[in-house]
């Protein structure tokens, strides 16, 4: 009955309180840090949220990501771990060059620093690039990046990416089971994230990478 008296008697009061509610709830929302899309509806279906789901980088992560921990695969062939970086990187190098992935450039920056402890290894690097032309280069969302380099005549054809994607299943063909263990480590107890190089199907870099988690994403 009060309800009825009150549409009868005041339906502007009504017909104001839901906009009035909406505009509160969004300011003191925007205040928090938290958008809404979809206005009234939307904040009327935030009361039956059990899951809430976040973006890692960026989000609940500085968004600095950097590589802290590397492994080189070592079962596909008879090179020892620094022929194999030699070899990769600058591959890598290459591909990693046409993305604004933030692991990209940590990559990147990793392999710049690489090049800068190892002296006159970069101008035999740079003269190789010089040499070198990239084609078929694709960039697969939640995959990773292939690519063909064809480097002073050489075809090399290039994978990075997740480990499941760059790997397609040959995790034991290309890494000794040391090398997997420590794969599977830096993922599971460390928390890393994973990038995985795979060059011609026999050479194998994977990139553990470590972002740092923001102050307040504890409380969040």
């Amino acid at each position: 009955f009060a309800v009825e008296t009150m549409v009868i008697a005041c339906p502007c009061a009504l017909g104001l309180a839901t906009p009035t509610a909406v505009m509160v709830a969004s300011r003191v929302s925007t205040k928090l840090g938290i958008l809404f899309r979809g206005g009234g509806a939307a904040l009327e279906a935030a009361e039956g949220v059990r899951t809430v789901v976040f973006d890692k980088t960026g989000t609940l992560t500085m968004g600095s990501p950097a590589v802290t921990a590397v492994v080189v695969g070592t079962r596909a062939h008879s090179l020892n771990t620094t022929a194999v970086v030699n070899i990769v990187s600058p591959l890598v190098e290459m591909v990693e060059a046409e993305s604004r992935h933030p692991l990209a450039s940590a990559i990147l920056d990793y392999i710049a620093a690489l090049d800068r402890a190892g002296g006159g290894e970069r101008g035999e690097r740079s003269a190789g690039k010089r040499k070198a032309r990239l084609s078929e280069v694709e960039e697969l969302p939640g995959r990773g990046m292939r690519a063909v380099a064809n480097v002073d005549g050489a075809e090399h054809r290039i994978r990075i990416g997740s480990r499941a994607w760059a790997l397609r299943g040959m995790d034991s063909k290309l890494l000794t089971d040391f090398e997997m263990t420590k794969v599977d480590r830096f993922e599971q107890e460390n928390g890393l994230t994973l990038v995985v190089a795979v060059v011609n199907d026999t050479y194998v870099v994977v990139y553990g990478l470590d972002d740092m988690v923001r102050p307040e994403a504890p409380s969040v």
